[in-house]
């Protein structure tokens, strides 16, 4: 018989003198398994397009009856049964599937996780001279842990993900305790945010230098002034932004395909662990052509319910230049420069093996331009990097952006503006680097002007809130949601019992110690059950100030409501070491004396 299992997740269950074994919790689909076999482990972005590509083999060295915490030895295990599994150390990160032969065989490795690790915290040992220990101990956690993400930053900070306030709490606990064995420092916990714009009660058109221009647009040199970049700034329909946010998957899967065809090999730029290349992931991808085809009736759509944008998105996805940040996100790079055409986004073209592609000018089709010394060509890739840069990074407090839509509709070359200190003429070419640099920097304030001509929004990270509560204390549970900024989304009798199920929204950033506090405030009567849901609008300007005659009287010049939104913002801003607005002195003629002990 041929044993075809699904090693669903690796768990710690069982101790030896060396320190922790890992035992896979697996379940037979047919055949059986004994002890001694020799199974193909494949990894979840195995592809039987590609046999010799993420798969491995393995001996396996024990089998286990899983009776609770305890564990019986077994030699074999038939079909249908849920068991232990020994022998996958540096075979198996999370999960995968073993199987006898590799003919017609399925790959069923992929776990869908119902909440995705939303909070982030940076972590470091004690004692410096154990960093290796913590390694180590990460990598226990990330086999033992189904849920818990683990990454090394670029600055070389080692973080973990976790799905909230308890699991950090058990993820910290573990690594001291059994993982890592050392004292360990974890940092504040990060909750991430998105920023966006809306038109809110803005004018389309605004007043500059004496003439009405469309608000958004910038026009900007470069420093060298051999440039000039013009930049539209438009926040993208509600419905485009949330379908974008929705198939950024399918999004990735179209540029990971581009790369494919143009190097003429498989990209192999995710780790196993994500799984996305998976034939159980796959499909639930769109291809390329479902992926434009709803995305132009998305755009339709928006059409229809009118607005001042209209005209701008006629046939705008023929002319999309990307998607950012990372290529996959929810924010639009259209390219409306004149003469300058590219390939439709959408369009992956078959080379033949022989052909390689050598840059990105393989996505140009047609260039109109009559300057010799200077050309779009040199220039396209870096306002494209600028934008990459730009949505990852957002102006208010450098998170990732969402919903905005930047259109290039200008590019304009000075080289006659390029002299030396004599006064004579330089040869452009000479100084491209310099000039390439140049416009990186300066698409990158063209989109950051753009973004802060309009108003600015945070996305805060969300929490739906389950809880079911008596009578007797909803009302403190609604005090206590209140508080923390939430918002109830409905309330409902239980059919024969006197409990109400309570459905709320509520905010990353308020939910730290909410579990707590809601079980003192009702006496142990409620618990609730927390699940990341995705991100909201928090529709209020950071930078709002009391301006009218009527606001200025109800809120005086300090405005006396807190900005919610500001003190989020600059609440980021100062982890992330940013410049924060604040005034340390309001009446240098009064005098404070701190005592320190």
């Amino acid at each position: 018989s041929q044993p075809t299992s699904s090693a669903g997740s690796i768990c710690e269950l069982s101790e030896e003198p060396k320190g922790e074994k890992l035992v896979g919790f697996a379940r037979l689909y047919s055949g059986s398994i004994r002890v001694g076999q020799r199974l193909y482990v494949m990894g979840p972005k195995y592809d039987p397009k590609y046999p010799k590509k993420h798969v491995s083999e393995i001996v396996v060295q024990s089998l286990y009856l899983i009776m609770g915490r305890d564990l019986e030895s077994l030699d074999e295990v038939c079909a249908g049964n849920v068991f232990g599994i020994g022998g996958l150390e540096g075979h198996i990160l999370k999960n995968g599937t073993l199987a006898s032969t590799l003919e017609d065989a399925r790959n069923m490795a992929g776990v869908k996780m119902e909440t995705s690790p939303i909070v982030r915290v940076a972590l470091e040992p004690e004692d410096p001279t154990e960093m290796d220990k913590l390694v180590e101990g990460l990598r226990l956690l990330n086999q033992a842990d189904p849920c818990v993400e683990v990454l090394v930053q670029e600055t070389g900070e080692h973080v973990i993900l976790t799905a909230g306030e308890l699991h950090l709490e058990r993820c910290l606990r573990d690594l001291k305790e059994r993982f890592a064995k050392i004292e360990i420092h974890a940092s504040e916990p990060i909750v991430p945010f998105r920023e966006s714009i809306v038109r809110a009660d803005l004018a389309v058109n605004k007043e500059k230098e004496g003439v009405m221009v469309p608000r958004g647009r910038v026009e900007i040199k470069i420093n060298s002034k051999l440039m000039t970049l013009k930049v539209q700034t438009v926040p993208l329909p509600t419905r485009v932004t949330e379908f974008l946010t929705k198939h950024s998957a399918s999004i990735k899967a179209v540029v990971d395909e581009k790369i494919a065809k143009k190097n003429h090999k498989r990209e192999d730029d995710d780790d196993e662990e994500t799984g996305d290349a998976s034939p159980l992931n796959a499909n639930n991808l769109l291809n390329t052509e479902e992926l434009e085809q709803q995305l132009r009736h998305e755009f339709a759509e928006a059409k229809k319910e009118g607005g001042p944008f209209t005209s701008l998105w006629d046939d705008i996805v023929d002319h999309i230049w990307a998607f950012g940040p990372r290529r996959i996100g929810s924010n639009l790079l259209i390219n409306r420069i004149p003469g300058y055409v590219r390939k439709p986004f959408f369009q992956v073209d078959s080379k033949k093996s022989t052909e390689v592609a050598v840059d990105h000018a393989d996505e140009v089709i047609k260039v109109d331009d009559d300057n010799d010394a200077l050309s779009i060509l040199d220039v396209d890739f870096h306002i494209h990097t600028g934008f990459q840069l730009t949505t990852l990074t957002g102006p208010l407090c450098a998170e990732p952006m969402t919903g905005v839509c930047y259109i290039v509709q200008g590019v304009e070359f000075h080289p006659e503006e390029l002299v030396s200190s004599n006064g004579e003429q330089v040869d452009v070419r000479s100084r491209l680097h310099t000039v390439q640099g140049q416009v990186i920097a300066a698409a990158k304030e063209a989109y950051r002007q753009g973004f802060l001509d309009w108003s600015p929004r945070l996305l805060l990270a969300m929490y739906t809130c389950d809880i079911q509560a008596n009578a007797e204390v909803l009302g403190r549970v609604y005090g206590v949601i209140s508080k923390r900024k939430g918002k109830i989304v409905s309330e409902d009798l239980k059919d024969g019992t006197s409990f109400w199920q309570i459905k709320a929204l509520l905010p990353v950033i308020e939910s730290f110690g909410f579990s707590d506090e809601i079980r003192k405030r009702t006496s142990g009567a409620a618990s609730p059950q927390l699940v990341f849901s995705g991100f909201d609008l928090l529709d209020e300007d950071p930078f709002w100030v009391p301006t009218t005659e009527e606001e200025l009287e109800d809120l005086g010049e300090k405005a006396d409501k807190e900005n919610l939104a500001r003190k989020y913002m600059d609440t980021v801003r100062k982890r992330k070491g940013m410049f924060v607005e604040k005034k340390l002195v309001e009446h240098a003629e009064k005098q404070r004396t701190l005592k320190k002990n």
